[in-house]
This record gives structure tokens, sequence and C-alpha cells, in this order.
């Protein structure tokens, strides 16, 4: 079927009774260079009215039910593969953030630790000038006194 076209398909001429469904699958071949949308119509005509019934087929689509099976499949996948990565980078993040969260629990208590320790650092070094101060006077003291 062309675009701006009309083709007949095969002609069925035979007799029907009343409520007989006709199931004949119809083969088209559809250029590429058509718009991407298309639609098929077939009329059918009927010896008791001489008129055509027109039935509308659904919307034929740009690939084959095979070819978009494939595509499906292709694109579950590609699904399948993110959806398996996904879950293998959030149990890493999972496992880091536990890391993480270990880890600065430790930092905190080592800071605590590290701020005692400063503090009483300052406390001996302030004992220390102190004790200095005392140790050189008294040697000033001691010095002079053996001059004498």
């Amino acid at each position: 079927m062309k675009h701006g076209k009309h083709y007949t398909a095969n002609k069925c001429a035979r007799a029907m009774s009343k409520g007989e469904k006709i199931l004949k699958p119809i083969s088209l071949t559809i250029p590429s260079d058509m718009y991407e949308r298309r639609y098929c119509t077939i009329e059918a005509s009927t010896a008791i009215d001489s008129g055509n019934t027109t039935f509308y087929a659904t919307y034929i689509r740009t690939l084959t039910y095979d070819e978009l099976l494939t595509k499906y499949n292709e694109l579950l996948t590609n699904y399948t593969n993110l959806l398996s990565d996904f879950n293998a980078l959030l149990a890493s993040y999972d496992r880091l953030l536990a890391d993480y969260k270990t880890l600065k629990s430790t930092y905190n208590l080592l800071l605590e630790e590290y701020s005692t320790l400063q503090a009483r650092y300052a406390s001996l070094n302030s004992t220390y000038h102190y004790l200095q101060i005392n140790y050189n006077s008294l040697k000033s003291t001691h010095d002079s006194l053996e001059e004498s």
C-alpha cells in the first residue's frame, strides 16, 4: 500500500452464512519512505444491499510484531542489566554509608580525646613554665649565694 495510491488485495467472492466470520491474514508490504502513521481500509461488498461496508483496520506500525518483540526484549535486557547495576551500586552505597558513620563516630571520639590531651598538655606546659621560672629564680639565688 503506497501513500496516496489505492491497492486492492486479493478479492474473495463466495457465499457466506449469517454470522459467519472470516479469518484471513492479509500481508501488505509498506515502503519505508511513508509517513510514520499508516492506516489500512478494508472494503467488503454485500449482495443484499449492493453497497460497500468499510472496516477500518487497526494502526499499522512501522515495525512488525517480531521486530517490536525483539526491541522490547533488548530494552528489557538493558533494563534488567541497569537494575542489577543499580542494586549493586545501592548496596555499595549502603556499605560506604555505614563505614562513613562508623568512621565519623570514631573521629568524634578521637577528637574528644585530642581535646582532652590538648587541655592536659596546656596545663602541663603552664606548670613547666612556672617551674622553669622558679628554677631560674632559685638557680640565680643559689649562684649569688655561692659567689659570696
